[in-house]
């Protein structure tokens, strides 16, 4: 079933009074590149909606009714097999849009669930689309973050056919880096990390016991601490070597500068 007030079970932060103030604004197809169409976009919002971790947000083969702006919180997407085995696509943050894919499927192919607590702008499905429709910058935006998000899952296949667990973790934590970055949600090279290693093994096509053990690998080459859901790179050039990057990988406020640059960033 599509995710509905009962679920509304954690305290999260007060959302903004107005789509204007909104704090995630920028990051949104409806505010990147300058866009402002917080007027317009204020008539197309239904709620803001609580949502407690591991609860589902959205189901493989439902006919989603609404869209979704991450607030606060992270979700993920996912694929499973008839037998539970289960491929995690990608990790919605702040300013992602969750169910963009209702501009032009019936149906969900994909499962959506939260990782963490969470507050997510609740828009109407069918207003939204014809928002998009109606403005075309905004539909550019989401063109644009289709391409970057296909640019995403090629690197995602590439992990899964070819690089090492030492590559793809690293990559995977460089990448989250990268993005919390882009929110100013960093403290230095210290982020927030709620992954556990069976949500990383199903990111990566690893087992738990070999993301554990990839982990105690880069901390014993002084490339990174965890300290509970926290994650602090020590050696930031080091560890793009290990993840076969460029060193001009990350740009110098922290954005991936081969694929977000000033624009949205895809999950």
């Amino acid at each position: 079933m599509p995710l509905s007030s009962s679920h509304l079970t954690v305290a999260s932060p007060k959302p903004a009074a107005s789509c204007a103030d909104c704090a995630v604004k920028p990051l949104a197809l409806y505010g990147a590149r300058g866009i402002d169409f917080s007027a317009e976009i204020s008539k197309v919002r239904r709620e803001c909606r609580r949502v407690a971790a591991r609860r589902m947000i959205l189901r493989a083969g439902e006919a989603p009714q609404d869209v979704y702006t991450v607030l606060e919180g992270w979700a993920y997407r996912f694929l499973l097999l008839p037998d539970g085995r289960r491929q995690i696509l990608g990790y919605y943050l702040p300013g992602n849009i969750i169910s963009l894919e209702a501009l032009h499927m019936a149906r969900m192919h994909m499962s959506v669930q939260a990782l963490t607590d969470m507050m997510l702008c609740v828009f109407d499905a069918e207003r939204f689309k014809a928002f998009v429709k109606d403005h075309p910058a905004v539909a550019a935006e989401a063109e644009r973050a289709c391409i970057q998000r296909t640019i995403l899952t090629d690197n995602r296949l590439m992990d899964l056919g070819r690089r090492t667990a030492l590559e793809k973790v690293a990559r995977l934590v460089l990448d989250t880096y990268a993005r919390l970055a882009h929110r100013g949600r960093v403290d230095g090279q210290t982020f927030s990390w709620p992954l556990r290693h069976e949500h990383i093994a199903d990111t990566l096509g690893l087992t738990p016991v070999h993301v554990s053990r990839t982990f105690r690998a880069l901390r014993q080459q002084g490339l990174l601490e965890i300290h509970g859901q926290e994650v602090t790179i020590l050696d930031a050039a080091a560890m793009l070597l290990t993840a076969g990057l460029p060193d001009d990988y990350l740009s110098a406020d922290g954005r991936h500068r081969h694929l977000f640059g000033k624009s949205i960033e895809p999950a």
